[in-house]
């Protein structure tokens, strides 16, 4: 349970400090405005060249717009930037959560690799580049009970040291492109690498047969019982002798199945952790980060719902109109969830200021 839980939160900790620090290189603040405004270079652009303010461009646009213009109709398109942090957000969310699927397969003794490719967590080309490492192969070994045996038959260990290097390149190709600093990057790349300590704190919960303690009560309890049944309880007990072989009996196998059932936690059994329920938990916190920062970057937008444009396959930003109402401001502005915007500057006031530092003793 505790390695269990160790795994969730380094899974949040990367998936959250890499959102975080992905925030602090945002070029420019975002503005809210109406349907057809967007956080967009392009209405920047169109107005230098026509050598027009950007608030007389936006005014002109929607004029065109009334008119039936049909060139000023189309939807801006996301800038860059915010997309490249968008991909960013996701694929760090979905690398982490095939490291820890990877993990839990590997506790269930099964191998998952198609249920991963069909459920989209693991795209064809990853799957491609598993193959070409080798980690794909089916290695036929002659002593099957050693660990090296062990290891070769069950290629988890392998794909799981090849998701970690994809995680590192992540991080490494945001930090080449600007996206975060080189601080940031390294503090995340530490994180990434408590993800091996973590997996083999699981493995050996899962393979090991018994504790060594465990293992050493047992063994305790075995050279006791027959001390005691050579020297003390036949000479003296006569008859009795049934009896006492009987509960010292019961108690060993008593123990042998308390062994059995801590042997593994990770069976199928009612008693055993539920892998399952633990991983769809992940997954659920680590998409509300990623639709939390989507909130934050896009200023307000949600991104996951706007549909592919089919004429150029680029992604558009869909008019604030057609997406879910956006819910109403009741509390004050928390730097948390965004940069100060239109709509919540009118809700910072001078009053909501403490008029003097004896007002917060």
């Amino acid at each position: 349970m505790v390695a269990m839980g160790a795994l969730s939160e380094a899974a949040r900790e990367i998936v959250g400090s890499g959102c975080a620090y992905v925030s602090t290189t945002i070029k420019e603040e975002l503005k809210e405005r109406n349907v057809e405004d967007t956080n967009d270079e392009a209405i920047a652009t169109a107005a230098k060249r026509a050598g027009r303010t950007l608030d007389e461009e936006i005014e002109l646009g929607k004029k065109l717009k009334h008119l039936g213009g049909a060139k000023h109709n189309k939807k801006q398109p996301i800038p860059r930037d915010v997309l490249e942090k968008c991909t960013f957000f996701t694929e760090l969310r979905r690398l982490v959560f095939l490291y820890i699927a990877i993990v839990f397969h590997d506790c269930r003794g099964r191998d998952g690799i198609d249920k991963l490719k069909d459920s989209g967590v693991l795209t064809e080309a990853e799957y491609d580049e598993l193959y070409a490492c080798g980690s794909e192969h089916k290695k036929q070994v002659k002593d099957k009970e050693s660990y090296r045996a062990l290891v070769r038959r069950t290629p988890h260990k392998l794909r799981a040291t090849i998701t970690e290097l994809w995680l590192k390149r992540l991080v490494q190709v945001a930090t080449r492109r600007g996206h975060l600093t080189l601080p940031n990057a390294n503090n995340l790349q530490i994180k990434i690498a408590q993800l091996p300590n973590l997996y083999t704190t699981v493995f050996n919960i899962a393979n090991v047969p018994i504790p060594f303690n465990y293992m050493q009560y047992l063994q305790f309890l075995l050279t006791a019982y027959m001390l005691l049944y050579t020297f003390v309880i036949v000479p003296n007990s006569g008859l009795y002798t049934p009896i006492w072989v009987f509960f010292w009996g019961t108690f060993l196998f008593m123990a042998d199945e308390v062994a059995v059932e801590i042997e593994c936690p990770f069976g199928l059994d009612a008693n055993d952790i539920d892998l399952e329920a633990r991983l769809l938990q992940i997954e659920e916190e680590l998409t509300v980060l990623i639709r939390s920062q989507y909130y934050f970057v896009t200023g307000g937008a949600s991104l996951s719902h706007i549909p592919e444009n089919a004429d150029d396959g680029s992604w558009r930003q869909v008019p604030y109109a057609k997406l879910q109402s956006k819910p109403v401001i009741t509390e004050a502005f928390s730097f948390h969830q965004g940069r100060l915007s239109p709509s919540n500057m009118a809700m910072v006031c001078k009053t909501r200021y403490p008029r003097s530092t004896n007002s917060l003793l």
